[in-house]
């Protein structure tokens, strides 16, 4: 069984409309939708916005027994990516993580990797099934915190410093727990806003449309496996 995972009902919606044979669990206090998508048995969860959500919804889709994990949203695009095209997360990290005056790297919490990477070939499945539904992809490092971004000059030095293709605010927790439990997962963004002065309002604009794409790409990824 996989579990899919998105934040808000717009990131989950299409997924809920095509599930078959659904049927309502509860467990760690999160609702799961369960039944079959593109052939495959899957766990639906709304986790709600930010880290700590999307954690408890990631170990409760695992309890659930799901083996693998995609979770798919929308993210700000840092650099040329523009409003719709997808980014595939080849790494994650936590961009507001700082534990630098006890000497660790920049977004790297004490214990913890520096970075979660995702799975090569699930990476590549991604991009191949993006590129059959004529959406734009790219591969790369996606960063998370509990912080909506609207500010260009943290945008541009995110993309500088820590090499960011976009960023968002449950992708990073999301494979820590996955990576803990032994289960792969893949987090797809597609990009709603560019993460500068203006992100607000170009979020709202795109918000439905965009959410869409990213569950599209999700329940494609799903039906080759």
């Amino acid at each position: 069984m996989t579990g899919l995972l998105g934040a808000m009902p717009s990131e989950v919606a299409g997924w809920l409309e095509a599930l078959e044979g659904a049927r309502p669990a509860e467990l760690l206090g999160t609702r799961l939708h369960l039944g079959r998508l593109r052939g495959q048995e899957v766990a639906v969860a709304c986790s709600g916005i930010g880290k700590v959500n999307a954690a408890l919804s990631a170990a409760a889709l695992i309890a659930a027994g799901a083996g693998a994990l995609l979770c798919a949203g929308v993210a700000g695009g840092l650099g040329d990516l523009q409003s719709g095209d997808l980014v595939v997360g080849s790494e994650l990290l936590q961009y507001d993580a700082d534990v630098t005056a006890l000497g660790y790297p920049a977004a790297q919490l004490p214990g913890e990797p520096a970075l979660w990477t995702a799975p090569l070939g699930l990476v590549e499945q991604a991009l191949s099934a993006a590129a059959a539904l004529g959406f734009r992809a790219v591969a790369g490092r996606i960063g998370s915190a509990d912080r909506f971004l609207a500010d260009s000059a943290y945008a541009a030095r995110l993309r500088e410093t820590l090499d960011l293709r976009c960023v968002e605010m449950e992708g990073a927790a999301v494979a820590q727990v996955a990576a803990r439990c032994g289960v792969p997962a893949l987090v797809l963004r597609a990009v709603s806003d560019a993460g500068g002065d203006a992100a607000g309002g170009q979020y709202r604009q795109s918000l439905d449309q965009v959410a869409a794409r990213a569950s599209q790409l999700a329940a494609a990824l799903l039906a080759s496996w």
